[in-house]
C-alpha cells in the first residue's frame, strides 16, 4: 500500500464530509469508529467547508468586517494544553492532501461542466441563469406567496444557481441585508446551508443574483430568503422570511 492510499475508515470520513453517506454507509462508519475505539468530531466537515469556500473565493464576496468580528467573538478560546482528538492521526497529513485533491477535482469538473468563467470571461447572473436553463440540468422553482414574482434556478450537479426577484424592496446595506438559506434533505433542517447575503439596489424591474453555497448541497428541498443584520448571520431565527420556494 502506498503512503497516499486511504483505508476504509478514512474514505468513509471523507465521503461523509464531501458528499454525505447513505444509511448503510453511516452504519459502517459508526462500526469502524467503534472498532477502532475512536470518537467522531467535526474536523472533516470543517475542512471540507473551508476548502469549498477557498475554491469559490473568486465567485463569493468576502465576508463583511461586522460578520468576521461576530465570528471571532463567538469562537472558543484556544486550549494550548489540551491534546486535540484525531480520528486517524498517523495518516492525517496524507488524508488532508487527498481531501484537497478531491475537492479540487470537483471544482474543476463543476467549472468545466457549467461553462462559467472560461477564457477570462465572467458571466453575469442573468447570463448564468439562462446558461443553466439551456443546459437542461437545472430545476426552476417559483417563489411562493401572494405578490412574489421571480424564481430559483438550481443545478445540484454543478452546485450553481440564481435567484430572480421582481418587486423585492430595496434595502440599505448598512441597516439590513437579505440572506439566502438552502434546506438540504440530508442535513438537519435547523441548520440550512448559507447561500450568501445580497442587496436589492433597484426598485423597478427584475434583479438576478448568483447563488454560491458555502458548502455542498446534497439535495435541495427548499430555498428561503430572510432579512438579517448587515453581513448576515451564522444561524437565522427566521423572524423575517420574505421569500421561499419549494419543488412542486
Amino acid at each position: 500500500m502506498s503512503s497516499f492510499e486511504m483505508n476504509s475508515l478514512e474514505e468513509l470520513l471523507a465521503d461523509d464530509a464531501i458528499w454525505g453517506l447513505s444509511p448503510d454507509s453511516k452504519e459502517q462508519l459508526d462500526r469502524e469508529l467503534c472498532d477502532s475505539n475512536l470518537t467522531r468530531d467535526l474536523s472533516w466537515e470543517r475542512s471540507a467547508a473551508v476548502l469549498t469556500m477557498a475554491l469559490q473565493q473568486q465567485q463569493v464576496p468576502p465576508p463583511s468586517p461586522a460578520l468576521m468580528s461576530r465570528l471571532r467573538a463567538d469562537a472558543p478560546l484556544p486550549r494550548p494544553t489540551s491534546k486535540p482528538q484525531l480520528v486517524a492521526a498517523p495518516r492525517l497529513s496524507y488524508t488532508n492532501i487527498l481531501c484537497v485533491a478531491a475537492l479540487l477535482m470537483l471544482a474543476v469538473f463543476v467549472w468545466m461542466d457549467s461553462g462559467i468563467a472560461r477564457d477570462g470571461e465572467v458571466q453575469s447572473a442573468a447570463e448564468l441563469r439562462q446558461s443553466l436553463i439551456n443546459q437542461g440540468n437545472a430545476a426552476v422553482w417559483d417563489w411562493s406567496g401572494s405578490g412574489s414574482v421571480g424564481d430559483i434556478v438550481w443545478d445540484g450537479s454543478a452546485q450553481r444557481g440564481t435567484m430572480r426577484f421582481v418587486g423585492l424592496p430595496v434595502n440599505d446595506p448598512s441597516e439590513r441585508q437579505y440572506q439566502l438559506w438552502i434546506f438540504d434533505s440530508e442535513r438537519d433542517a435547523a441548520f440550512p446551508v448559507d447561500g450568501g447575503v445580497f442587496d436589492i439596489e433597484a426598485r423597478d424591474g427584475e434583479t438576478v443574483i448568483s447563488i454560491s453555497p458555502k458548502i455542498v448541497v446534497h439535495k435541495a428541498q427548499a430555498f428561503v430568503v430572510t432579512v438579517e443584520a448587515p453581513g448576515g448571520v451564522v444561524v437565522s431565527g427566521r423572524e423575517q422570511v420574505v421569500r421561499q420556494a419549494k419543488p412542486l
